[in-house]
């Protein structure tokens, strides 16, 4: 709608439309967001990071401290999990557990 609206607003209308001329699109203002795409961009990767090392911390004490010896991918991938499936995989730690 804001589109529609600017090219109202900017661009000239000929036979129940508008004429889209180059000159008249350059009238419109854009903002420029490079510099802040950038900054969450970046910001996103480094949070990325700091979730996969968490992540292999906690693989790692698995490993070390509980003694498990396989990881499975349930178990690899328990952020990405609903609650069923994390139950599953905490099984797969704990297996004299029922369920």
């Amino acid at each position: 709608k804001m589109g529609w609206w600017l090219i109202t607003k900017y661009c000239t209308q000929i036979q129940n439309g508008y004429q889209l001329i180059w000159k008249y699109f350059g009238q419109i203002p854009i903002a420029n967001t490079k510099e802040e795409l950038a900054t969450k961009a970046n910001q996103m990767l480094s949070l990325n990071k700091q979730l996969q090392a968490e992540k292999q911390n906690f693989l790692n004490t698995l490993k070390e401290d509980k003694g498990v010896q396989n990881i499975s991918r349930n178990l690899e991938s328990f952020n990405e999990l609903e609650f069923s499936g994390t139950y599953k995989a905490k099984s797969e730690i704990y297996p004299g557990q029922r369920k």
